[in-house]
C-alpha cells in the first residue's frame, strides 16, 4: 500500500501526551458536586463521552397528566380492538393529556429561561 497508511498509525500510547483522559488503569479521583436544591427536585445533567457536570434540570412536581395519558392510551387500544375509530379515538385523547403534561404552568416557567 503505498499511501502510507500502517497498523502503527492506529495505535495510540496512551501516555504520549495525544489523549486528553487519563488510562483506565489509574484510578481518578471523584468530582465533588455543589449547589443542586434542597427543596425542589433537581437532576445534575453530564456531557456525554467524560460525565462532567454540564448544568441542573430542575424537575416539575407531580402530575395526574401520566395517568391520564396512559388511561387515554389504554382506552385507545380497546376501542381500536372492536372498531377503527379506536386509533382517532385514543389519539386525540393522548394529544389532550400531552398538551395538558408538558403546557408550562406558573411553578415551571422559570424551567424556560437558561439555566447555569
Amino acid at each position: 500500500m503505498g499511501d502510507g497508511f500502517t497498523a502503527e498509525a492506529l495505535w495510540v500510547c496512551p501516555h504520549s501526551g495525544r489523549s486528553e483522559h487519563p488510562p483506565l488503569w489509574e484510578p481518578v479521583k471523584p468530582g465533588h458536586v455543589i449547589g443542586l436544591s434542597e427543596t425542589r427536585r433537581e437532576v445534575l445533567v453530564t456531557d456525554l463521552f467524560d460525565a462532567r457536570p454540564d448544568h441542573r434540570f430542575a424537575v416539575p412536581g407531580p402530575s395526574l397528566a401520566p395517568f391520564c395519558l396512559a388511561l387515554a392510551t389504554g382506552v385507545g387500544f380497546i376501542t381500536l380492538i372492536f372498531t377503527p375509530w379506536g386509533a382517532p379515538l385514543g389519539g386525540a385523547c393522548a394529544a389532550i393529556c400531552l398538551v395538558a403534561w408538558f403546557w408550562p404552568r406558573g411553578d415551571r416557567q422559570g424551567m424556560l429561561t437558561e439555566q447555569p
